[in-house]
């Protein structure tokens, strides 16, 4: 058998304010799992426009073979095959090993 009993004025005041915060806190849990999900979604897809930039700005230098490449800050990084990695560079800022030359 269940019998309700009335809370003093101090408990019904403080179980208001527990419950406005529990609302509070779950409409923010919810708004932070759209923006979850928002992300989630859009991730992959600027890694893979990072990708293409890579690979444009690898065709533009006329390499068709290598490794791996990626762009750190301001240079595109070319892993070249053993047989390629000779060839000359046709950027003039460009240095070996990314030491400039005095």
């Amino acid at each position: 058998m269940q019998k309700a009993f009335s809370l003093q004025p101090n408990e019904l005041q403080q179980s208001q304010a527990l419950e406005s915060e529990r609302l509070e806190l779950l409409a923010q849990l919810g708004s932070m799992q759209l923006e979850n999900e928002r992300i989630r979604a859009r991730l992959p897809q600027v890694i893979e426009l990072q990708r293409k930039l890579v690979q444009g700005a690898v065709q533009r230098l006329g390499i068709e073979r290598y490794n791996v490449a990626h762009i750190d800050r301001t240079n595109v990084i070319v892993d070249l095959p053993d047989e390629q990695a000779s060839l000359p560079t046709t950027d003039e800022n460009a240095h070996p090993n990314g030491v400039a030359k005095l």
